[in-house]
């Protein structure tokens, strides 16, 4: 616990008298963190903290990455701006070494600015000095990865841009010439072009992950849906070698919700295209690796073997189905039933029901979100 004669070299509380510092002292909490540690997260609610010892840097997220937009050192604030606008925090905070900080909760923030109001006017003329670097941020505009060259109601076209949209590269579309190629193009920063291309030349090119740099994982988990990259936190948070394979974009068919109100963690409601981004950023910050335009055709339980479309083949003890579910119809446009994931396994109990009748136990775990 922080004493009030320690307080006193912290220029916010450095005028503050005896009795003032004596609440001070009693009402932060004291907390130590490693390097690399967050002590606040962009979106949770409001808290104001004091650097005392090491360092901290300021992180948001802008156009899918995250960017170091500020240092904090000794004597330092960070959440100014929510105290001052009653806002959940614009910006993450996290350790860069060794680091001693306080935090001030919100009633107890109140109770000293009621007892200091110069507590509440320092902390104002902070926030109005990063309220314009970060509406800079907030405003800023991602450079294009490509620009995608074709007609707008070209149905390949259309799937090139969903898939760049919901891989979260950035692209702009560009009018054809008159003398169009035969088919879309995808022209990249390089100035390379790509005539027609398949979704996985795409992922490629872009820079997605489109094949394991591993043939041996803990575990491999099939879908990059909510449920699967929820797994992939879990299980990279454990310390395994963590895989998802994905067969379009992460997200799944909640992805391309505009709004989920039962999503747990979520009271007023996320976007799926959030959602889906905040779980991919979770999910590789913990170390899981994600693959996209690949699928698995099929399990060897006595091997452990898991065979990627292309004839590759990785082993894991485990592996966790969160494959969702796909539309067939059966060619009438009102027609949308829906069915597993095609996915064979060799003498065992799939999601679909086994051809030969016969089913054993393999090491694989179904989940689902929907």
């Amino acid at each position: 616990m922080i004493t009030a004669d320690a307080l006193r070299g912290v220029p916010l509380f450095s005028a503050l008298p005896p009795d003032t510092l004596d609440y001070v002292a009693g009402a932060v909490e004291d907390i130590r963190l490693v390097a690399g540690e967050y002590f606040a997260q962009e979106g949770d609610e409001r808290a104001l903290f004091v650097v005392i010892e090491g360092r901290a840097e300021i992180t948001k997220v802008v156009n899918g990455d995250e960017l170091v937009i500020g240092v904090r050192t000794p004597g330092m604030l960070f959440g100014e701006v929510p105290m001052t606008l009653s806002t959940k925090f614009p910006a993450s905070g996290r350790a860069t070494e060794p680091t001693r900080i306080l935090r001030l909760g919100v009633s107890e923030y109140h109770s000293l600015a009621a007892l200091a109001p110069s507590v509440a006017a320092h902390v104002g003329g902070v926030a109005r000095v990063y309220l314009t670097d970060l509406q800079n941020w907030a405003a800023a505009t991602p450079e294009a990865e490509a620009h995608l060259i074709g007609p707008r109601a070209d149905r390949r076209v259309r799937e090139i841009a969903t898939f760049l949209s919901r891989n979260e590269i950035p692209f702009e579309r560009v009018a054809p010439d008159d003398a169009a190629a035969d088919g879309p193009v995808l022209e990249l920063r390089d100035g390379s072009r790509l005539v027609d291309p398949t979704m996985r030349e795409i992922a490629a090119a872009v820079g997605l992950g489109v094949q394991p740099t591993a043939t041996e994982y803990d575990v491999v988990i099939l879908g990059a849906g909510p449920a699967g990259l929820t797994a992939a936190v879990n299980g990279a948070a454990e310390g395994l070698r963590t895989l998802v394979v994905e067969s379009l974009a992460p997200g799944g068919q909640a992805g391309t919700s505009t709004r989920i109100e039962n999503y747990t963690g979520f009271p007023y409601g996320v976007s799926g295209d959030d959602l889906a981004s905040r779980a991919l950023k979770q999910a590789r910050r913990l170390g899981a690796e994600i693959v996209v335009t690949r699928s698995v055709t099929e399990l060897r339980p006595g091997g452990h073997d898991v065979v990627l479309d292309g004839g590759d083949v990785l082993r894991a003890p485990l592996v966790v189905l969160a494959t969702g579910v796909e539309w067939r119809g059966s060619g009438r446009a009102t027609d949308r039933r829906r069915r597993p994931g095609n996915l064979r396994v060799p003498g065992a109990s799939t999601p679909a029901t086994p051809d030969d009748g016969t089913s054993r136990t393999i090491p694989c775990t179904t989940l689902t979100s929907g």
